[in-house]
């Protein structure tokens, strides 16, 4: 069903909008409906189930969407968004992200099922690392690509490895351990000892 909604999304843009502005929108209500999707998955207990039972062949449908939508792609044969074609590819655009998701939670959920210290701070640490990683790699990206003169691998090696080292810290040093920061980055307060 959420599937069908990624794919008339996709459909109803590229029926009313030119193409460049097809694009921008659909990927900002892919990600809209992503989280949607998402908090509507964990809603319910038997939507865990189906997902355990149904994940192998959503999988399977994703990668089939995928492989069709890059040969599409690939040929130069991707059909106009103002064309009877374009409701195919928008079922192909709206399959890969609704089918990836569910292919991916199946194994997720049963392999990582399980507790540990590691699991239990990046579970916590989630959602700050998730706000504030595009700011980091921005800020590092803009540092080394402008103001240094390594090959590019280093550069993204160096981006790749400062925003990290300083999400951690940034989260270790002061998210964590002041209760207003815990409350602006939705971090649950310490139950105080």
């Amino acid at each position: 069903m959420v599937g069908l909604v990624f794919a008339m999304c996709a459909w109803v843009l590229g029926l009313v909008l030119p193409v460049t502005s097809v694009k921008t929108l659909w990927r900002a209500a892919l990600y809209v409906l992503s989280f949607i999707a998402g908090v509507l998955l964990y809603s319910d207990p038997a939507i865990e189930h189906a997902i355990a039972r149904d994940g192998l062949a959503a999988l399977l449908l994703a990668t089939l969407c995928f492989v069709i939508e890059q040969v599409l792609v690939a040929r130069s044969a991707l059909p106009l968004p103002h064309s009877g074609g374009y409701v195919f590819s928008a079922i192909l655009a709206g399959g890969v992200p609704w089918f990836g998701a569910i292919g991916f939670l199946a194994p997720a959920q049963r392999f990582f099922s399980f507790a540990n210290p590691t699991l239990e701070y990046l579970r916590e640490a989630a959602f700050p690392y998730f706000l504030l990683h595009m700011l980091m790699l921005s800020l590092f990206g803009y540092i080394f690509l402008v103001h240094t003169n390594l090959p590019g691998v280093l550069q993204g090696v160096a981006i790749i490895s400062c925003s990290a080292l300083s999400l951690v810290l940034l989260y270790d040093c002061l998210i964590k351990r002041y209760v207003v920061l815990r409350f602006i980055f939705g971090l649950k307060s310490r139950p105080h000892l």
